[in-house]
């Protein structure tokens, strides 16, 4: 059976399967797994209700990837976002289970007189201590996996041909990539990377350098994707391909015809100019093929607007100083 083909089984279930994946040998499994130091690899085949016509879209990137332009802008073309960041911090709300396991696992003097936990306190219990943050991200990492099933669920039985966007800066590192349908990375050569964060957060480059190489590398989060957008060009082109991206979502899972949506303006007009070329062009398509399947590639392009390392750790819903 090609892949992305979809069969119905005995049981009313739609067995969809990932496009462009091919079944992982024993050898690529094993090369597959050896990058990912944090979650378990699984072979991704994903079992969808036959009455259910939502996708989900796992969006991850490094820093400066350009990841949280890219989650506005699916919103712009009507995706519904969820946002890891902020469903991190309702994990540290008082009388959420989250908030009890925190104070249970690090002491009461993290309640303040207001009743919510001192998270600059907490920081500081985590920073700089491997052990003690890993504490910290096997509490809420769990959590924030469970509320964000939840909002799904929600959406699911409210909106049940929605597109919906789970972007996550910790999404591989966290092992939630079984959430999505196809997992989206955002990626920039270091080079890049280094120079805008050092731009943007007045950073020395070894300080900027530092915040790079706390986080996985390209390769490592290519090996789980699905789509590859490429950002080291201009914000246009960024903004061009991730429209592009969207609009063959649309035609992969009829998303159009489901929704009522009109495409987006320029999505012709920018299928038809868009032609093989340069770096510099900012419009080639490459086909990469990974251990894990074939990995679609959009030419190099910018955002601006992305995390700092600090905005990582909240994304996995750890401290701001976790993640100086």
């Amino acid at each position: 059976m090609a892949p992305g083909t979809t069969t119905a089984s005995t049981d009313g279930a739609v067995v969809v399967l990932r496009r462009n994946r091919r079944p992982l040998r024993r050898e690529s499994l094993r090369r597959q797994m050896a990058t990912n130091t944090i979650g378990e690899c699984v072979p991704r085949t994903f079992v969808r209700p036959a009455e259910s016509q939502m996708t989900v879209i796992g969006l991850t990137g490094g820093i400066a990837s350009g990841k949280s332009t890219a989650a506005a802008k699916l919103r712009e073309f009507g995706a519904v976002v969820i946002d890891a960041d902020r469903v991190g911090h309702r994990v540290y709300e008082p009388g959420t289970r989250g908030f009890e396991a925190v104070v249970n696992e690090f002491g009461q003097d993290l309640v303040q007189p207001d009743g919510t936990i001192n998270r600059q306190l907490l920081g500081g219990k985590v920073f700089g201590a491997p052990v003690q943050l890993k504490r910290l991200t096997d509490i809420v990492w769990p959590e924030i996996r469970r509320l964000a099933t939840e909002e799904i669920a929600d959406l699911k039985r409210r909106t049940p041909d929605a597109t919906v966007v789970l972007e996550a800066a910790v999404m591989i590192e966290a092992n939630w990539i079984d959430l999505a349908d196809e997992v989206w990375v955002t990626t920039v050569e270091p080079q890049i990377a280094r120079q805008r964060i050092m731009a943007r957060n007045n950073l020395t480059e070894a300080q900027a350098q530092a915040r790079i190489d706390s986080q996985l590398s390209n390769r490592e989060r290519l090996a789980h994707a699905d789509v590859h957008i490429d950002n080291s060009g201009t914000l246009e082109a960024f903004e061009q391909a991730i429209e592009r991206e969207w609009q063959q979502l649309m035609a992969r899972t009829g998303g159009a015809a489901k929704t009522g949506r009109a495409a987006p303006a320029k999505a012709a007009a920018t299928r038809r100019s868009m032609q093989p070329a340069s770096r510099a062009a900012g419009a080639a398509r490459v086909a990469t093929t990974r251990s894990a399947g074939a990995t679609r590639r959009t030419s190099p392009a910018a955002a601006n607007g992305t995390k700092t390392a600090a905005g990582r750790a909240k994304a996995a819903g750890a401290p701001k100083a976790a993640a100086r």
